[in-house]
């Protein structure tokens, strides 16, 4: 189990803060997006109350430590074609 507050600090540092590219393909990244939907959905449904993330349970907390930690061992470059990839399996 991971705590909150170092799943937090870790994606700001490391994506939030990160390059454009490295945060680009995190974001882009299905997993991540299906839970960012979920904890945005949350957030609403609870008045906008705190951030989203305090809307997440123990195991997307983790799965999202785990993909941070992945795109932020990638080099810029790595990160660029990941996402890129993304975009043409989507048009």
């Amino acid at each position: 189990m991971v705590d909150k507050r170092s799943v937090i600090e870790f994606i700001d540092a490391r994506i939030e803060r990160g390059h454009q590219w490295i945060r680009a393909a995190f974001y882009s990244d299905p997993e991540v997006e299906r839970i960012v939907e979920a904890l945005y959905i949350r957030w609403r449904e609870n008045e906008h109350r705190g951030e989203p993330i305090d809307y997440a349970n123990d195991e997307e907390l983790e799965l999202l430590y785990n993909l941070a930690k992945r795109y932020a061992s990638m080099t810029p470059y790595e990160a660029y074609v990941v996402y890129m990839r993304r975009l043409e399996e989507r048009e």
